[in-house]
């Protein structure tokens, strides 16, 4: 009974069960924070832990960092490099960039033999959320400091099936914004874009049915187009990418060197 007591006693005590919570890992938080109204409110109200969540971001001016690859090198591990830069943009062969920690809710896309030297990263865009549906992803940031140049592949998918149809694919969509988005907010923006939109049979050996063509036209009026012809949901696809341009996220040892900095 004593320990049950003590144990009540932390729990309700705010400071205490903050300092607990911010140990959990960030999606654990999300389910944590329907457990009552005490926590969702400590939850709520904590910035490190709303930051560990990635529902908040700090808009810091960007400092000058140069990223290089050299594949010259006979050590993979000097591929590239990250150095920053005090006065000046770097100049070629060095790229700007902007070191990042990406948000625990996306999923890093890593191409074999490219080492990762590249001034972007890939992700999967979260798989199976219907458009128009609200996610707890899709109000999270998506990295941190935030990035402001994004390019989108989109794949789509429609339940039920449009007859003779299995996927709208969207071309390539890029924008540049001048906040901090987050997922939904990106996710929105690029569906604005106006890019041409290409619905096709679900087996691209069968030449017996045609595809549509959609040009010059954002992807969500394709998708409103489409389900009210057909009364069906339309569902992200595994295979959609999101491309965040001019970021790098940097090893255990560059990361040590950028908070140095």
């Amino acid at each position: 009974m004593r320990i049950n007591a003590s144990r009540q006693a932390v729990l309700n005590t705010n400071e205490l069960l903050e300092n607990i919570l911010v140990f959990l890992p960030p999606t654990q938080l999300f389910a944590d924070q329907r457990v009552c109204k005490q926590w969702r409110d400590v939850i709520a109200s904590c910035p490190e832990i709303q930051r560990s969540m990635f529902l908040r971001v700090e808009e810091v001016p960007p400092q000058i960092w140069g990223f290089k690859v050299d594949y010259s090198s006979r050590d993979p591990s000097k591929y590239y490099e990250l150095r920053k830069f005090n006065n000046s943009p770097p100049s070629l062969p060095w790229r700007w960039v902007t070191p990042v920690i990406l948000s625990p809710h996306l999923t890093r896309v890593t191409y074999d033999g490219e080492n990762e030297a590249k001034a972007s990263v890939t992700i999967d865009l979260p798989n199976n959320v219907p458009i128009g549906k609200h996610s707890s992803i899709l109000d999270t940031y998506i990295s941190n400091p935030p990035c402001y140049k994004f390019a989108f592949g989109f794949d789509f998918k429609f339940e039920p099936p449009i007859p003779g149809y299995g996927c709208l694919y969207v071309s390539a969509v890029q924008f540049q914004t001048g906040k901090a988005l987050k997922l939904g907010e990106a996710l929105d923006k690029a569906m604005a874009v106006r890019t041409d939109a290409d619905l096709y049979t679900a087996d691209l050996r069968d030449n017996s049915v045609k595809g549509k063509t959609y040009r010059n036209i954002a992807a969500s009026q394709v998708i409103n187009r489409l389900q009210l012809e057909y009364g069906c949901t339309t569902i992200l696809c595994q295979s959609s990418l999101m491309v965040l341009e001019n970021v790098f996220v940097p090893n255990e040892r560059q990361q040590a060197e950028v908070d140095a900095a």
